[in-house]
């Protein structure tokens, strides 16, 4: 099964979400954009692809170690941008305000515990984000929309294990684990 980590948000912050994405909508050929559907707005930690039943378990012994010890933290989200810039924009992203570095242990955390366990490392670095849409037609030149955001914080109490199931409408997500942050006494 198609597998990621992340941190799930409230149901309130997505819908304040997907107002930021029916402004960006506005100044965008329709078609040009995938936006991600309000229902699948994520942290992603970690994106581990295809896993047999035996490697999901790995991968819940491997977060839950590395979550140990680790206390929930608050989280807000601010600035709108693209990777890699808006002049050959890929992916379009809110980026992390408040608990920038929580959210950047926990990710390194979790991808040490995983490497030990032969997991893939990732190679690019960590930018904490949410990717709310994906430029289909190659890279292009989006000019910034000048759009401002802000969420309220929200305390982050535990990661999610996902399982992502493709359809012809877009990606399904079920979250198969919970992980919850919680201090060891």
């Amino acid at each position: 099964m198609r597998t990621f980590v992340a941190i799930e948000l409230p149901e309130e912050i997505r819908r304040e979400i997907g107002k930021v994405q029916d402004m960006l909508k506005k100044d965008e050929e329709p078609s040009r954009i995938k936006w991600v559907e309000v229902e699948n707005i994520h942290l992603t930690l970690k994106f581990l692809g295809e896993l047999s039943a035996e490697r999901v378990q790995d991968l819940s012994r491997g977060v839950e170690e590395a979550l140990v010890g680790y206390s929930p933290f608050p989280i807000s989200f601010k600035e709108i941008g693209a990777f890699p810039n808006w002049g050959r924009a890929r992916v379009i992203w809110i980026g992390v305000e408040e608990g920038k570095e929580g959210v950047t242990r926990i990710q390194r955390k979790i991808e040490d515990s995983l490497a030990r366990l032969q997991f893939e490392p990732e190679e690019r670095s960590f930018q904490p984000h949410i990717t709310i849409g994906r430029v289909k037609e190659g890279r292009g030149i989006l000019k910034n929309p000048g759009v401002v955001f802000k969420s309220e914080p929200f305390p982050v109490g535990h990661v999610s294990i996902m399982k992502s199931t493709l359809t012809p409408k877009g990606p399904i997500y079920e979250r198969i684990r919970v992980v919850p942050l919680k201090e060891t006494s």
